[in-house]
């Protein structure tokens, strides 16, 4: 829900947010006792590279309203991979079947690059483990991350969130002027 809580808040036009917890008991930390990232670490991290200051507004239809919360930003254009115009699409799926989703019409041909995170191992939502994109995500060293590799879409391919997951989808040459 931490995700749900920065989005919420960005739309609301809170600047800052802050967590209270950087160690400590249960998996809602950042980092364990041997300062290990856990989720909420990763999906901090993820959102601060992809995610830029400008608030834009998205909405769901349809019967997947009240479980699948969608947020909308530029995107930031201080990542190397992207450029002034994108935009980046968040979204958090709280049902407990795989939902799907398209962009607007008007962003259909644009190539969208995924960042799906899922929890990791038997332990389901209560993992102290993520996978992006498939890949379990983990120190490199005690001073390296590993690269946050995005996973290329076609343009024009429906967007997915497996049950409980959640996802960040950069929408390339999007060229919105908001973000321009």
């Amino acid at each position: 829900m931490w995700l749900d809580k920065l989005g919420l808040s960005a739309r609301l036009g809170i600047e800052v947010v802050m967590r209270q917890v950087f160690f400590g008991a249960g998996n809602y930390h950042l980092v364990d006792e041997n300062f290990e990232p856990l989720p909420d670490y990763w999906l901090s991290l993820l959102f601060k590279k992809l995610v830029g200051t400008n608030v834009l507004m998205a909405s769901v239809k349809g019967r997947a309203r009240n479980k699948l919360r969608v947020y909308l930003h530029c995107t930031n254009i201080n990542h190397p991979r992207y450029k002034e115009g994108d935009l980046t699409l968040y979204a958090l799926n709280l049902h407990n079947v795989t939902e799907h989703f398209q962009l607007p019409h008007y962003l259909f041909d644009k190539e969208v690059d995924r960042y799906l995170v899922k929890p990791s191992g038997p332990d389901g939502l209560f993992s102290k483990y993520v996978q992006l994109n498939d890949k379990t995500l983990k120190m490199v060293d005690d001073q390296t991350l590993p690269a946050l590799t995005e996973k290329p879409l076609s343009p024009g391919s429906p967007l997915s969130l497996p049950a409980f997951s959640y996802g960040f989808f950069v929408i390339r040459n999007a060229r919105v002027a908001a973000c321009l």
